[in-house]
């Protein structure tokens, strides 16, 4: 038994190294997935969602935030990710700086909770 789970260890080990070998957001998810019980998770879904973010911020548009914040609503990145939303949603919506468009988007419904 003791063998088995030592082995288990080096397993998960081995397959989290090739997970930070790749360094994308599907190697770390696949990881996450398949070794549900590797000490190594929370570390997995901590560079899962920091790869995740810096790929958003490369695309730096509301719409690429708002899909973060729908899949990693618990990020540690969550919080930035939401003022970068509202930031380039505000930018979007009243980029033509007319009255009506600053009107409307106060008339839009208030940000959602994304751990719901």
């Amino acid at each position: 038994m003791k063998q088995n789970n030592r082995m288990r260890k080096k397993i998960d080990s081995i397959a989290f190294e090739n997970a930070k070998q790749i360094n994308t957001e599907q190697s770390y998810q696949n990881f996450i997935q398949k070794f549900q019980l590797a000490k190594e998770r929370p570390a997995a879904i901590e560079l899962r969602d920091e790869v995740a973010f810096v790929n958003v911020l490369r695309q730096n548009s509301y719409a690429a935030f708002y899909d973060y914040l729908k899949n990693y609503p618990n990020s540690h990145r969550a919080k930035e990710a939401n003022e970068r939303y509202e930031k380039l949603l505000f930018d979007s919506r009243t980029k033509d700086k007319k009255l009506k468009s600053y009107v409307a988007f106060v008339k839009l419904p208030p940000h959602q909770d994304w751990s719901t």
